[in-house]
């Protein structure tokens, strides 16, 4: 397929400024081309006289954001969270078993404490045992439904606290594992065609009253696309099993990591390096645009007299679509933040842990 180009045009006057770039296929067009559009807009006010020019300043943040390449990295926080977002869909029902693997003794343990205690219910409610009935299942002498038989004898029940931790943390992620293995060992790998994406905003500000102060609002938005093949079924399936990154495996079963991963997502951050193992990308593009609205007002007195005072209002969108083989992996390291997100989960569940550690 004939691919020709790149072909630019755009319009360069005072105060407009803009590029475009194609690139052009014959038909019928099916693979992704790469496209750049780039649009800069400045206008300088004389606030004492009243009068507006368009001016443009290729000094500029906004000018080198719009025109330049400041938006184009793979290093700031809306490209992460496009390619979180893209590999996180490529399994997206991945079974962590070598996590579950390696706490496997700590698993079969609960499983067996929980079948016993299962067991004796039903034993109890089969012989119309009410009391031990209670016993198994760990209700307080005070529950509505029946009175407790106390033995002292008993081993002391685990306290709420345990028993949640233990579903937590123990039965629903390894049944969830298991149920996801399964799946993964029963079914055939497909071509399938993702997208992912990530926006980020943010403000710069520049310079001081009395002078010229410049408020810079910067909008990033990525978004990735193409179709994820298995290159090797083997390393695909080890990969899904949460095999194949020893240091990831590592860092999870370390006790208590997943608290650090809330604050810093170290083990996301460690995923990052075995996302593609076992997989290609074909017709991989990847989208950026870079939206800026930059505000620079400026005075100067003599004494206290205001002799000038200006404004400049510059805006404008830079939309580029390159080709990738590969998701760039990010290049920023983990940084900590607040989970903002399932807090009630989160706080019962860690509550949980602290008694739990402090009893």
């Amino acid at each position: 397929m004939a691919i020709r180009g790149p072909f630019e045009s755009g319009i360069n006057i005072a105060g407009i400024n803009i590029q475009r770039t194609v690139w052009r296929q014959d038909k019928p067009f099916r693979a992704p081309l790469p496209y750049r559009h780039a649009k800069y807009v400045s206008r300088y006010t004389n606030n004492i006289s009243g009068v507006t020019t368009y001016a443009t300043d290729p000094g500029s943040l906004a000018f080198r954001y719009i025109q330049g390449t400041l938006g184009l990295s793979y290093d700031d926080p809306a490209y992460t969270r496009c390619f979180d977002s893209f590999v996180r869909k490529i399994s997206n029902d991945t079974a962590s078993m070598g996590v579950t693997i390696a706490e496997s003794r700590s698993s079969l343990s609960m499983i067996s404490n929980r079948s016993t205690q299962l067991v004796s219910a039903l034993n109890a409610l089969r012989k119309r045992d009410f009391g031990s009935l209670m016993d198994s299942l760990n209700l307080s002498r005070s529950d509505s439904r029946g009175r407790r038989v106390w033995d002292r004898q008993a081993v002391k029940p685990s306290t709420p606290a345990s028993q949640l931790l233990e579903y937590s943390f123990g039965w629903l992620p390894m049944v969830n594992d298991v149920r996801a293995a399964c799946k993964v060992l029963s079914s055939t790998p497909q071509p399938v065609a993702l997208t992912g994406g990530g926006t980020h905003s943010f403000v710069i500000s520049q310079g001081d009253d009395p002078g010229v102060k410049t408020v810079c609002n910067i909008t990033l938005r990525k978004r990735m696309q193409g179709v994820v093949l298995i290159d090797n079924p083997n390393v695909n399936l080890a990969n899904d099993l949460g095999l194949v990154n020893p240091i990831q495996l590592a860092w999870q079963v370390i006790p208590y990591s997943f608290l650090v991963d809330t604050f810093f997502g170290v083990s996301q951050y460690l995923g990052r390096y075995s996302a593609m193992f076992g997989r290609s990308l074909d017709s991989g593009q990847l989208a950026q645009k870079v939206t800026v609205s930059s505000v620079a007002n400026g005075r100067w007195y003599t004494g206290s007299d205001l002799t000038e005072s200006t404004t400049r209002r510059e805006e404008g969108e830079q939309f580029v679509r390159t080709l990738i083989s590969s998701p760039p992996r990010p290049t920023s390291f983990p940084t900590f933040r607040l989970p903002v997100h399932d807090l009630l989960g989160r706080a019962v569940t860690t509550t949980a842990l602290l008694i739990q550690r402090m009893k």
